[in-house]
């Protein structure tokens, strides 16, 4: 790697490459996603690391002595970034869903509505490793995907240290990858990192995916008040392939679907740990007994909502064009 190139990327890339490397080339899948799990780990310790050292309080970006942000900007508060050592994050999203997972309340996301009752009830989500290794991977190369995203933009971002409820249903949450600093608008930017069959042989992604839109429509609802937030860029990065960047706006009739289907979710859900507590019954017992047949009644409606959010990806979403 060039010297050029080093100044990009984290003290931690080799370790993780190393890691990356090793589902190709070993034969232990297992201990392969051990080494990455553990790799990925060191490297969130280390953005967390950096991010205590610049202290409690947002570092502004100048240019020429002026700020990045605008007058009328300056006056919309920014949303708190940095680390709280208090934070407790399972405790925070205990009993809650995040912005990921709101396709799965309309049977659109990586899982199942089901699935995701019995990951709120149980606090524990249904095992799958394929899903597991995905998730990982993006977690792993985030920060690659952010590196691209400012070489093809310009645009400076800055990334949050934690997570922040919807205005409208403190139940739903969201944890942006990061926010962009480009002068006169707000922007989510939220990254993407597609793992094919071993991660380096992904191709980009030839529209953006229905899950990862309402995902970032969920964001912008989270965000947009009181923060100012009406615009994201999704990023889609991969190894070998190259990058795409969707900008996206805020689509308000959507984020109103959304949040019906979300408050209806949640009113299953408690109802639901209402009965668990009364009949008492085993996890397999009580999702087949209680959740199954009556849910897959409601998401017959799936193709429905398909179509809404299909449309609004025509009039909300465009791709960006250097």
């Amino acid at each position: 790697m060039a010297d050029t190139d080093t100044a990009l990327y984290s003290p931690d890339t080799q370790t993780i490459w190393n890691s990356v490397n090793n589902i190709v080339t070993r034969f232990n899948r297992d201990e392969a996603l051990a080494d990455i799990q553990k790799a990925s780990s060191e490297c969130r310790k280390h953005e967390e690391d950096k991010a205590l050292e610049k202290g409690a309080r947002r570092i502004e970006f100048i240019t020429d002595g002026e700020s990045h942000h605008t007058p009328a900007e300056e006056e919309i508060p920014w949303p708190n970034t940095f680390p709280d050592p208090n934070f407790d994050f399972m405790q925070f999203r205990s009993g809650k869903i995040g912005a990921s997972e709101i396709a799965d309340v309309f049977g659109l996301g990586y899982n199942s509505r089901i699935k995701l009752f019995y990951k709120c009830l149980f606090e524990t989500p249904v095992p799958d490793a394929y899903l597991q290794r995905k998730l990982d991977w993006g977690k792993i190369h985030e920060a690659d995907g952010l590196q691209e995203f400012w070489r093809i933009t310009g645009e400076l971002y800055e990334r949050p240290a934690r997570s922040y409820s919807h205005p409208d249903n403190p139940r739903i949450v969201c944890t942006p990858d990061a926010f962009g600093l480009h002068p006169g608008h707000r922007r989510i930017i939220e990254v993407k990192c597609p793992y094919g069959r071993y991660g380096y042989d992904a191709l980009p992604f030839e529209e953006v995916r229905i899950n990862h839109y309402i995902q970032v429509q969920m964001y912008l609802g989270c965000l947009r008040n009181p923060y100012g937030f009406n615009s994201a860029h999704l990023v889609c990065w991969t190894e070998w392939h190259g990058t795409k960047i969707w900008s996206i706006t805020f689509d308000g009739i959507l984020q109103d679907t959304l949040l019906s289907g979300a408050d209806q979710f949640f009113q299953d859900l408690d109802r639901y740990r209402d009965d668990l507590e009364v009949y008492g019954d085993t996890k397999k017992e009580f999702l087949k007994r209680t959740i199954a047949t009556e849910q897959r009644q409601k998401t017959k409606n799936k193709a429905e909502m398909k179509c809404i959010v299909e449309d609004s990806i025509e009039t909300h979403c465009t791709l960006y064009e250097e």
